[in-house]
């Protein structure tokens, strides 16, 4: 993010601490993140509101039965999906649900889908049954499991996991009904021990929930149950809401912080719920993304150091945020500016003898990180911003 688009963009001095504390947890492999059905409206899927009032459209008016009608005005999200369930069967209930989630759809990951894969975390938690988080990693070269039922826990291999923590239509068992909730423990009883033990010794970070949104509500007992005097703090965006102290005193009970867009973005309205999110999403990564260095390159490289084999386009995205180009195609690393000209010497020439011991243990596993991806095999014709050039074997 560039300095006049931060400037235009936000209200200064709000959420700066919070902002710090959430990267702090990043750069110590302690924030987990949990994506929300806002996070996918952009690519066509619905949001809660808009499927459940698809749904409430099927069950049919009728003036003589007033359960069905006490059903069909209820707020209570989860008692329409049953109610259809309970009068139409299994299978045209998951027909329907199939239908308003559009499954098998060939949707298309949006900017919000890449943005998240940008935070350094281990563990992603989703409450959606989609797979654009999954295919948003595929095109990013990323390689992150994906696990939707208990006994694909023991089965991951990457770094990084999604967990569908609701299942999704490909195993069916996604949870939405009433029932699936009741029952949740039954079905999900690894997953269920895993968020929970994640939650309690991790800060995390809520992406794409609205305040009506039922999954919150699941997840937010969850934290409820486990909180005590040392359970980190965590933090929810919310778009599209002006500054509630009800609201913000009601989650804070729970252990969590409510980050507002409308407080800290100027003139809120005129963006979109989408942009909204963001440009928050963007104001807590900008400070871990200009981190400069030694520093900033081990931590950009630090999810990658248990792959076998690293793709040349991650070495390309940790660099470029120094300012440091490479073409793999034409041999060339080329500094934009004096300082990665120099961070490009410090990391390809192993002759500094002045280095400390600390920052000679970060460089060493940073070689050995960029030796994955087959780049210290090769030699770069390495440019300052002067145009000047010096020829160094890697």
């Amino acid at each position: 993010m560039n300095e006049q688009k931060y400037t235009d963009t936000y209200k200064a001095d709000i959420y700066e601490e919070e902002k710090r504390l959430i990267k702090e947890a990043e750069n110590s492999n302690r924030l987990v993140i949990f994506v929300g059905a806002g996070t996918s409206i952009p690519s066509g899927m619905p949001s809660w509101s808009k499927a459940i009032g698809a749904i409430r459209e099927r069950i049919d008016d009728s003036e003589d039965d007033v359960n069905k009608n006490e059903v069909k005005n209820s707020d209570d999200f989860l008692k329409i999906p049953q109610y259809y369930y309970n009068e139409h069967g299994k299978n045209n209930y998951v027909a329907l649900m199939r239908k308003i989630f559009k499954h098998k759809k060939n949707l298309h990951p949006s900017h919000l889908h890449q943005k998240i894969l940008n935070f350094r975390v281990k563990y992603i938690i989703t409450t959606n049954y989609d797979d654009l988080l999954k295919k948003a990693a595929d095109d990013n070269h990323q390689v992150i499991d994906v696990i939707a039922q208990d006994n694909e826990l023991a089965y991951g291999i990457a770094d990084k996991k999604i967990i569908k923590m609701h299942g999704d239509f490909d195993h069916d068992n996604f949870v939405l009904k009433e029932d699936d909730y009741l029952s949740y423990s039954e079905h999900f009883r690894l997953i269920e021990t895993y968020i929970k033990a994640l939650i309690a010794g991790n800060v995390v970070l809520f992406l794409g929930y609205s305040f009506s949104d039922p999954d919150l509500k699941q997840i937010f007992s969850w934290v409820k149950e486990i909180i005590g005097s040392d359970q980190p703090q965590s933090y929810l965006v919310t778009v599209g809401e002006k500054f509630s102290a009800s609201k913000y005193n009601y989650f804070q009970n729970f252990g969590i912080k409510i980050l507002y867009a409308s407080e800290k973005i100027n003139n809120y309205t005129t963006f979109t719920f989408e942009q909204q999110l963001e440009f928050m999403i963007d104001f807590l990564q900008c400070e871990s993304k200009s981190e400069k260095g030694i520093n900033g390159v081990y931590q950009d490289l630090k999810p990658f150091m248990n792959l076998n084999y690293l793709y040349r386009e991650y070495i390309q995205e940790v660099l470029a945020r120094q300012q440091i180009i490479i073409d793999f195609d034409k041999d060339i690393i080329t500094s934009l500016t004096l300082e990665s000209y120099e961070l490009v010497q410090h990391i390809f020439s192993p002759k500094d003898k002045e280095e400390n011991e600390k920052s000679e243990e970060k460089l060493y596993k940073i070689r050995k990180v960029l030796g994955k991806s087959c780049l210290y095999k090769r030699a770069f014709e390495l440019s300052d911003i002067n145009g000047k050039s010096t020829k160094v074997a890697v």
